[in-house]
């Protein structure tokens, strides 16, 4: 299957969400994000449920920053503390965004009351999809076939936040990958006629070589 199809199953919303926000969110503090805010799902002893009712985030790692995957409303983060407190992660807002807090227990106790535990583990597939996606394709034998595949997944990132940030920033947030070693890609890139670029924000992108 190629790199379309994969990047098409990425940005794809879980369709199981939006039955669960609708019992969590009138038990919720709803809170209007400014962009760039870190959200940490444990925070002082605490575990919460964020639900994303508006705007766009990225799912970090933080023990290295890497930015995992991005995800559009609606959409909810946290239900993952169920089953493991030993991953250490955050979600940063990419545009302003509207959020409902809540308390994980709080949580687990209104989906217990509306038996919503089926959707949850429909959901929490998908998410396990999108990250088994992920790490096919961040293990990529070569450089050029990890940043295609991050060139892919740029252009198809909400256009707001694929604006706002250079292509070589958003390569480098996503791997550990040096600056000088992306430039090197993307300006042959460039040069060949297979991307667009402006001030380093991807424009657009034709069909990229196999090999590089």
């Amino acid at each position: 299957m190629n790199d379309s199809f994969w990047n098409t199953k990425l940005m794809t919303p879980s369709p199981f969400t939006e039955s669960i926000i609708e019992k969590l969110e009138p038990h919720c503090e709803i809170k209007n994000v400014s962009t760039r805010k870190r959200l940490y799902p444990h925070s002082g002893g605490k575990y919460y449920c964020y639900l994303l009712l508006k705007g766009y985030v990225a799912y970090h790692r933080d023990r290295n920053d890497i930015a995992v995957l991005t995800a559009s409303a609606p959409t909810l983060f946290g239900l993952n503390y169920i089953a493991s407190e030993n991953i250490i992660t955050y979600i940063k807002t990419l545009t302003p965004a509207t959020i409902g807090v809540m308390l994980l227990d709080k949580a687990i106790e209104i989906i217990e009351e509306h038996h919503l535990w089926k959707p949850v583990a429909q959901h929490m597939m998908v998410l396990s999809n999108k990250l088994y996606i992920i790490n096919e394709q961040m293990s990529a034998p070569t450089s050029y076939e990890l940043i295609k595949f991050l060139l892919l997944q740029l252009m198809s990132e909400n256009e707001t936040y694929r604006k706002s940030i250079t292509a070589v920033n958003y390569i480098m947030g996503k791997t550990q990958l040096s600056r000088s070693g992306i430039m090197r890609i993307l300006t042959s890139l460039k040069a060949g006629g297979y991307i667009e670029l402006h001030r380093g924000v991807l424009i657009s992108l034709n069909k990229l070589p196999a090999k590089f």
